[in-house]
Formats: structure tokens, C-alpha cells, sequence
């Protein structure tokens, strides 16, 4: 009942959309995923690796070759997607 009095210390834009736990601080615990611009946690991930899913945890769409990703991140970055434009620097 206290939390919920305080609220929240980080955005709702930090939790991780598939568990919605807040995604770790240190960026080496998160993953960019290039298919749908999204951070996912890494425990997200090794959940669906090993419930045997090689698509991507979020999307479900089939992980990119090295080849479409750079024209998949300029799509994002044209649309105006805020972490599209962070990735690409």
C-alpha cells in the first residue's frame, strides 16, 4: 500500500514489454531487438530460448540477417522511432 502511495521511481518506458520488470540499469542485462526496435531483458530471452523459439521474444518475427538489419533501423529511424535513432548513433 506504501508503493503505491510513493509511485514509481522509473518510467514505464524502462520495463521490459514482455515480463514488465524494470529492464536492468546495466545495458549488458538488455538486448535491442533490430526487428522491432524493442529492449528486451535478457531473461525474456533465455525463457524463449529455451522453450526452443529461435524468433525474436517480442515480434515473433525471424531474426534479421546482418544485411536487412541497416535498411530495418533506417525504416525506424524515417518513422521517427526514438531507440531507432539511438542505435544508429
Amino acid at each position: 500500500l506504501v508503493l503505491m502511495k510513493k509511485g514509481r521511481s522509473r518510467s514505464e518506458e524502462d520495463d521490459c514489454p514482455i515480463c514488465s520488470l524494470p529492464l536492468p540499469l546495466d545495458r549488458k542485462q538488455s538486448t535491442f531487438m533490430m526487428c522491432c526496435t524493442t529492449l528486451v531483458c535478457n531473461g525474456c530471452i533465455v525463457a524463449a530460448e529455451k522453450r526452443g523459439m529461435d524468433l525474436c521474444p517480442f515480434c515473433r518475427a525471424p531474426k534479421p540477417k546482418m544485411s536487412q538489419t541497416v535498411s530495418m533501423i533506417e525504416k525506424r529511424v524515417d518513422a521517427g522511432d526514438p531507440l531507432a535513432i539511438c542505435y544508429r548513433g
